[in-house]
């Protein structure tokens, strides 16, 4: 890699301002020359995901800015804890779609902090959650735990907007949506430490609940390699697989799709 050409991109806002990428002016114009709505794969913070040149403005003049789309939207909102840190930025290399991406849900580092993809929840759910929240420091002892349609629906619909996904109908047999590249995906929303399967699926999608206003991405990927891990039948026909499980695994891909240090070079 050409050292004179390693740009950087200073996180201050929930777009990417073209004024603050510094270290490839080649990459900065080509990024402005882009056509408004159009679209370009970045490597951001060592992630690969989707970004959108942003509309023109009411005088018709290009707005200098990019919008992270799909995944690449939930990892750019977790920098923002970091915001004012600079990250590396690079335009990604010629794949098909998803190919080169990290497995998202893993940890990564960024800055020097260990950083899990967190997606914040919509002001109705998180109203829900802080219900339950209140309800239990209210009445000890006591569980409130939303299940059932309800939390399958929120998950759906989390993972819809965060993902790029296309849902199904409801009570839709096998998934629950299809992403961009056709793949069709099974989405899991949990407060507990696990989540139940009833068969392998594509691509499963699994959140966890983490405060009334955010949910963590625990795994995301495989579902073949989740249901090889997953405990015996149960009564209800279901497999139970433990959230610290599934990390175990996203971690294993993670490291996985790493380039080597010399490939880095």
């Amino acid at each position: 890699m050409d050292l004179e050409k390693t740009a950087v991109a200073e996180v201050r806002d929930h777009c990417l301002w073209i004024k603050h990428i510094a270290g490839d002016a080649d990459l900065a114009a080509q990024l402005s020359s882009l056509a408004p709505g159009q679209s370009v794969r970045l490597r951001v913070a060592e992630i690969e995901g989707e970004w959108r040149k942003m509309a023109a403005g009411p005088n018709g003049a290009s707005t200098p800015g990019l919008k992270p789309i799909g995944p690449a939207k939930a990892h750019w909102h977790q920098l923002q804890t970091l915001r004012g840190t600079r990250v590396s930025i690079a335009l990604a290399p010629d794949s098909p779609p998803d190919s080169r991406r990290a497995p998202i849900g893993m940890l990564k580092q960024v800055g020097g902090a260990q950083l899990a993809i967190r997606i914040p929840l919509p002001e109705p759910v998180a109203k829900i959650y802080e219900a339950v929240e209140a309800l239990e420091a209210s009445y000890p002892g006591r569980k409130f735990t939303p299940d059932g349609h309800l939390v399958g629906s929120i998950g759906e619909v989390i993972a819809a907007q965060a993902f790029g996904l296309t849902l199904y109908p409801a009570s839709f047999p096998g998934h629950d949506a299809v992403d961009p590249a056709g793949r069709a995906v099974q989405i899991k929303l949990t407060s507990t430490r696990s989540v139940s399967l009833y068969a392998t699926c594509e691509r499963l999608i699994v959140l966890q609940i983490i405060s009334p206003t955010e949910a963590e991405v625990v795994f995301d990927g495989d579902g073949d390699a989740a249901w090889l891990l997953a405990g015996p039948i149960q009564k209800n026909g279901q497999r139970a697989i433990s959230l610290a499980k599934l990390r175990q695994l996203a971690l294993a891909k993670a490291d996985a799709h790493r380039p080597a240090i010399s490939d880095r070079a």
